[in-house]
């Protein structure tokens, strides 16, 4: 007899299998590549944006070893107009950092979160190279960690 884990793993391999073979079906080597493609994207734009959003901020540890709970201060936050709309509100990350379950169309701003200098989509081409993003980014963390 199986647990309830082991059938949810059986349940999502076997989607992910017909998912995979729908695509096959439909699109061939071309499909399977272009899927294979858009993965990677979706991957890289995920983690960059994590990357991003949590780069050098720091959380207190207590002396049983667990760190202090999440608040605004330990996420960056960006509020370009056009960032907001590319990325559907996502730069609101500190409030969602305080409020998990709040809808991603509710999160608002978070006043006394770290304001990153610019928008993901210029962030992102930054962060690909690491000199240029520790000199911009690097003089904002410690002007953080100095305001504690």
């Amino acid at each position: 007899m199986l647990t309830q884990e082991e059938r949810v793993r059986l349940q999502f391999a076997f989607l992910q299998c017909a998912f995979v073979t729908a695509i096959w079906f439909f699109g061939s080597w071309m499909g399977i590549t272009g899927f294979l493609l858009q993965a990677g994207v979706t991957v890289f734009l995920l983690e960059a944006v994590s990357y991003i959003e949590n780069y050098g901020l720091l959380r207190a540890k207590s002396a049983d070893g667990k760190c202090e709970p999440m608040s605004p201060e330990h996420s960056w936050d960006s509020y370009g107009r056009f960032s907001n709309y590319l990325v559907f509100q996502l730069q609101r990350h500190a409030d969602h950092h305080s409020h998990p379950t709040r809808a991603l169309a509710d999160l608002r701003t978070a006043s006394d979160a770290p304001k990153l200098p610019a928008g993901y989509p210029f962030l992102i081409g930054v962060a690909m190279v690491p000199w240029a993003w520790r000199k911009m980014m690097n003089p904002l963390v410690l002007a953080t960690r100095s305001e504690k």
